[in-house]
């Protein structure tokens, strides 16, 4: 049964066989034909010599392929003989090749020549193009922006490769190999370029000299010309390589102008001078650091240079040692050399440390990028000091000399000796002497109206300054500016400002009366303020001043001129004549919280009243007394302030303490009409006329006091009590520069 199957089988496949065999073979399909087809170039192209491009082919062919070059359609040279059939090659375009626009690649199977394609149309050759703009070649600035002009021909970016040498015999083909690793790189067709003043890129370097009257300054100008040669190229995207273009340029170079050299310390602003010497009375406070208070001496420069802003200056710096002639005597600091970075410089530890009282010169240079200085560098010669404190006490006599022929304003001024007399007493029942063995319990005299204010030098030889001022008149011969008691202050040192007339607004004259004036040291800033800005924040700072009463200024008129019996006088009409009643002060008592017996009641003399305020050359040349009320024991002109820190210590005492007197007294006369017998409220007054502060860290000490100690009574010597009390709690045996001599 098996054998029979494979039979039946066996006929069947046979048959099937002979069926095909005997088919008809024009009617059947032809076989997959072989093929290569050339897909770039294909024809209107541009590629540039020197470039990697690449040759594209589709194909279903199997082995190596022939790859050709033909020109005007015929051979012209063998790309690739036996390239692999990937359907791309990379060909590197020989830069030798021929710029023409007949080329064509034939691509064709090595197997079967009959496997071939070529580029449709022919395709071009090419090299990118750089040419640089025709500009001025002459330029003056540092740094100029070099443009040129680039096309890659074959629709593709560039990126542009440049240098400089001062080797302006150096050819285009030269720089290729010896400028090789200096090339900067851009993609704009432009760059910004430093042009050298000395060699670059080169030991050779080509110079010419001119010298020319500049009729403007009237002066003689050197002009230097340096030449450099401008190299660049382009590259495609492709590696295609421009040929190397070039230009001479000569950069021109005048002298810098002289260091400029400022400082806040000296006050000195360098544009028109380039020499100062600050003479002693402006040394500078030096420090052996800089503190919350203090700076180190500062300076600044800068130059110009008649080239161009943009030209790159260097400076260097020396601090030299001086002695007392003002003879070189070493370098105790400079600069690192040369370098543009050098613009400011402050000292404190190298002068302390050298000499704090001694004399200094700083000295500047500048020099362009041409290594020319300038004519001439800049010098400050200047001093310093440091705060001694080595003596005790300054008195600072402030007060002006009695002028009778000005009554308005000198009428109820002391006597400017007697002021002195009673200060000498004072102090010398305090424990201080002039010319004492100790230093520390030494007082020198200050005369500001014969010897001007005294110097902040000065000021830090003595550990207390006193300041009386006990006339009538606005003192601000020495504490205007603020700055000099600041710095002294800031150091350590210790203030005690007495007298009326250290605040005054304006002169208390007696040709007519004014209110009180009430300020209050808040907005500093408040142009409105009787006070600058300055003065407030002074008052504020140092001595816890919150507002301050400008007092009010006394009449022309009182009752004696009436009681006089002066037939001129009886026709004069005043007519302020009433507010003689708002005169209150009569003297201080201290505050409930001062315990310490010495600071007692004090009380107005009346007999020393009576002598500056009688006599007086009125108008009309009459002789009238002009004594104050009560014959006398009533004052004005004595201001009042509000504390807001540190210790008040008295208190404005008013003859209307006790409500003996609300209202104006009807003053009545036969000379007077009606209408001049006023009556009305008493403006009355109060507030402190003593404060003392202590800083933190017992930095410095303050204290005002608005009296005139001069018309106070001290038959009891409670004014000299009170002196000896708050010159005690100074404690001048504190060293005040111990608190920055630890910083």
């Amino acid at each position: 049964m098996f054998k029979k199957f494979l039979l039946t089988v066996s006929m069947i496949f046979l048959l099937t066989i002979t069926v095909l065999s005997c088919s008809d073979d024009s009617n059947s399909p032809d076989p997959e034909a072989l093929f290569l087809t050339l897909t770039s170039p294909v024809g209107g192209e541009i590629w540039n010599v020197g470039g990697q491009r690449s040759i594209k082919w589709n194909f279903n062919s199997k082995g190596l392929v022939n790859i050709e070059l033909y020109k005007n359609g015929s051979f012209y040279q063998s790309i690739n003989n036996s390239a692999d059939n990937s359907g791309t090659y990379n060909w590197i375009i020989p830069t030798d090749l021929p710029q023409e626009n007949d080329y064509q690649i034939k691509i064709t199977n090595v197997t079967d020549a009959s496997i071939t394609d070529m580029s449709n149309d022919f395709f071009g050759t090419s090299v990118p193009l750089v040419y640089l703009y025709d500009t001025s070649d002459i330029i003056s600035n540092a740094e100029y922006k070099v443009q040129w002009y680039g096309n890659s021909n074959d629709s593709t970016n560039l990126n542009y490769f440049y240098c400089i040498t001062t080797d302006t015999t150096m050819t285009n083909t030269q720089a290729e190999t010896a400028l090789a690793g200096l090339w900067d790189e851009t993609v704009n067709n432009y760059a910004d370029v430093s042009f050298p003043m000395v060699q670059l890129n080169s030991s050779e370097l080509f110079i010419d000299s001119t010298t020319y009257i500049d009729t403007v300054e009237a002066i003689e100008v050197t002009r230097k010309v340096v030449f450099s040669k401008f190299f660049i190229y382009g590259v495609d995207e492709f590696g295609a390589v421009s040929e190397v273009n070039s230009k001479i340029f000569g950069r021109t170079n005048q002298r810098p102008k002289y260091p400029m050299v400022t400082s806040s310390e000296f006050d000195i602003n360098g544009y028109d001078e380039y020499w100062f010497t600050i003479g002693p009375d402006s040394a500078a406070l030096v420090l052996p650091d800089a503190t919350d208070f203090w700076d180190p001496i500062g300076f600044r420069w800068m130059s110009e240079d008649p080239d161009g802003y943009d030209v790159k200056l260097e400076f260097k710096w020396e601090l030299w040692a001086l002695d007392g002639i003002g003879t070189d005597i070493e370098i105790i600091s400079q600069s690192s050399g040369w370098a543009d970075t050098y613009r400011s410089k402050s000292f404190s530890d190298v002068i302390y440390n050298y000499s704090a009282e001694g004399k200094f010169s700083f000295r500047v240079w500048v020099r362009d990028d041409a290594l020319e200085e300038a004519e001439n560098h800049a010098t400050v010669n200047f001093e310093t000091f440091a705060p001694t404190f080595e003596k005790g006490i300054l008195l600072v006599d402030d007060t002006n000399t009695r002028v009778m022929g000005s009554y308005l304003v000198y009428e109820g001024n002391p006597d400017k000796d007697l002021v002195n007399t009673l200060y000498d007493e004072l102090l010398q029942n305090s424990g201080y002497s002039i010319d004492s063995a100790n230093p520390l319990t030494d007082y020198d005299y200050w005369n500001v109206e014969s010897q001007g204010s005294p110097s902040l030098r000065t000021l830090g030889e003595y550990r207390l300054v006193i300041i009386q001022s006990e006339d009538r008149q606005k003192s601000i011969s020495y504490l205007d500016p603020w700055g000099t008691l600041e710095d002294y202050l800031n150091v350590g040192g210790k203030v005690f400002l007495v007298g009326s007339s250290n605040l005054l607004i304006e002169d208390l004259k007696i040709d007519r009366y004014k209110e009180p004036i009430r300020v209050v040291f808040e907005d500093f800033n408040d142009s409105s303020q009787p006070f600058n800005e300055g003065i407030m924040e002074f008052f504020y700072t140092y001595f816890g001043i919150y507002s301050y009463t400008h007092p009010e200024s006394k009449t022309f008129w009182s009752q004696s001129m009436y009681e006089s019996g002066n037939p001129v006088l009886l026709g004069v009409i005043p007519e302020d004549y009433c507010y003689t009643d708002n005169y209150g002060f009569v003297g201080v008592i201290p505050y409930g919280h001062i315990t310490d017996p010495n600071f007692a009641d004090l009380n107005i003399d009346s007999i020393v009243v009576n002598t500056y305020w009688v006599d007086a050359d009125a108008p009309l040349s009459t002789t009238v007394d002009l004594a104050l009320k009560n014959n006398g024991s009533v004052f004005t002109g004595i201001p009042s302030f509000e504390a807001f820190k540190g210790e008040v210590v008295y208190q404005y005492k008013s003859v209307y303490d006790d409500d003996t007197y609300t209202d104006f007294r009807e003053w009545t006369n036969p000379n007077l009409a009606d209408s001049l017998n006023l009556s009305g409220p008493v403006t009355t007054r109060d507030g402190a006329v003593l404060t003392r502060c202590i800083a933190d860290n017992d930095q410095y000490r303050t204290a005002m006091c608005t009296l005139p100690l001069i018309f106070m009574d001290n038959s009891d010597e409670s004014v000299s009590n009170m002196f000896k009390a708050m010159i005690d709690w100074f404690d001048l045996e504190l060293d005040p520069s111990d608190n920055w001599k630890k910083k």
